[in-house]
Formats: structure tokens, sequence, C-alpha cells
């Protein structure tokens, strides 16, 4: 298939989620208030608790809201697809000759713009209004991204392939999420999980979203240059975690969907 055409393709599906999403007015104001009144909450919890992050050398301020901020990035990205089955059925979509991957990367972009465009005003008001402090590495920062990005769009496909079988929640996805938010250090460091369960810090990166926080952490507070040896290490762990996820989110979303049609039950939306 010809570049432009998958672009154009990937911009229509954007498009769509775009209209989709603006005309319920009130969706809309209650998930920029929802972000803001989030961010705000936890900050606040974290000048509770201000204590030194030395792992990153930062404040727990800092490292708390940094945690909110890639939440507030990832997760909406890797639930992005939950909705997309509603307006229009993936065997109408299928049958007009779209390509799984571009049906996926389509419906995620405007997640990733959209999540893009709110990350900048909440970063300003970490900055401004809670102080704080950032130490950015911009390369390590980039490459962080990619890779983080990698690691939401795999468990996207990962939530499709499991939910057009169920046709209801996707229980893998939802274990992840609700594991991420224990021990994947979004709000507190990983070493602090072995106090409860030896070697739980180094265990906790079978989570994808462990690797999401440590990255971006280690890029923009951390100040982490990929020329430091210990530094290019953790990247290429993550790398290489990332070579073993795609194929395998991919074959999951593949099965799913050759099981739905199996069954005749693809259009079941």
């Amino acid at each position: 298939m010809k570049p432009r055409i998958v672009f154009n393709q990937i911009s229509s599906l954007a498009k769509r989620d775009f209209h989709i999403w603006q005309s319920y007015r009130t969706q809309v104001t209650t998930s920029l208030l929802g972000i803001l009144f989030g961010l705000v909450s936890w900050a606040v919890l974290g000048h509770y608790s201000n204590q030194p992050v030395p792992e990153y050398d930062t404040t727990y301020v800092s490292f708390l809201i940094m945690g909110i901020l890639i939440y507030n990035f990832s997760v909406p990205i890797a639930t992005g697809l939950q909705n997309k089955l509603n307006p229009a059925t993936l065997e109408t979509l299928f049958m007009s000759g779209l390509g799984k991957s571009v049906f996926v990367v389509g419906s995620l972009t405007f997640n990733m713009l959209f999540t893009a465009a709110t990350i900048i005003p909440q970063l300003l008001i970490a900055l401004i209004w809670f102080g704080v402090k950032l130490n950015v590495d911009y390369l390590s920062l980039v490459l962080s991204i990619i890779i983080s990005l990698v690691i939401v769009v795999s468990l996207a496909m990962v939530d499709l392939g499991v939910k057009v079988v169920t046709k209801q929640a996707d229980p893998i996805l939802w274990a992840i999420i609700i594991a991420q938010g224990i021990a994947s250090g979004m709000l507190y460091p990983l070493q602090a999980l072995n106090s409860y369960v030896p070697n739980a810090s180094t265990i906790a990166f079978v989570i994808p979203f462990t690797w999401i926080y440590h990255l971006i952490r280690l890029s923009t507070l951390g100040g982490a240059s990929l020329t430091d040896p210990t530094v290019a290490l953790t990247f290429l762990g993550a790398i290489a975690y990332c070579a073993l996820l795609v194929p395998i989110s991919y074959g999951i979303m593949k099965w799913g969907i050759s099981r739905a049609k199996k069954d005749g039950t693809l259009g079941w939306y």
C-alpha cells in the first residue's frame, strides 16, 4: 500500500475521533477539568511527603508530579482503542481493506495528539505553581518517548485482540494498569517495594509501564545522558523488552481478530 494512502487513512481516522470527541461538550469539559484537578491533588499530596529521591537526584514532589504526567500520557493511549469499536464496527472497517496496523495507529493518533496538547499546560503548572525542577537530556528524552509510544501502542494491540473475543473489558490490560499503579514506581520509588518483597524493584520491570516511568524520569529529572554506560545499558534493556513485546502484542491482536472472524462475531458491537 502506498505511503500516501496509508497517511490519508490515518488522518481520516484521527479526524473522525476528533469530531466524535468534540461533539460531546460535557465529556470535553469533565476530561479537561479531571486532568487539572488530578494533577493538583497529587501535587498537594507530594508536599506532605517531600523527601529526596536519590535515584533521580530530585525531590519527591518532582518525582510524584512527573509520575502523574507520565500516567496521563501513557494510559489514555494504551486504552485508546476501547471506545473505537463502537462508532464503526471492525467488520466494516476491515472489509474496506484497512490494515490492522493502520487501524491501530490511525485510531490512536488523536489520543496521542490530545495527550501531547494537554501535557504541555500540565507541565507548565507543575513548573510554575509547584516548583518542579527539571534536568533534561533531550536526546535520551526523545528516545524514551519513542520507546514509551512503542510500549503503549503494543498494549493497545493486546487490548484490541482480547476485546474482540471477550466483547467486554480486557482483563489483561486491566491487570497491567492495576499493577502499574502499585508496582511501577508511579507514586513512590521502586526501591520502596523491596521492604515488602525482596528484589521487587527488579521484578517490577516485567510490567511495561515500569520502563516508561523509569526512562522518562531518567531523562527529565536525572539528566541521564546516553554517553553514560549505565544509562545506555538501561535503554538497551528497554529496546530489548520492546523487541519481545511488539511481536507478542501483534500476535495477540491477529489471533483475536482471526478468532472473531472464525466465530462470526467480529461485528458484534
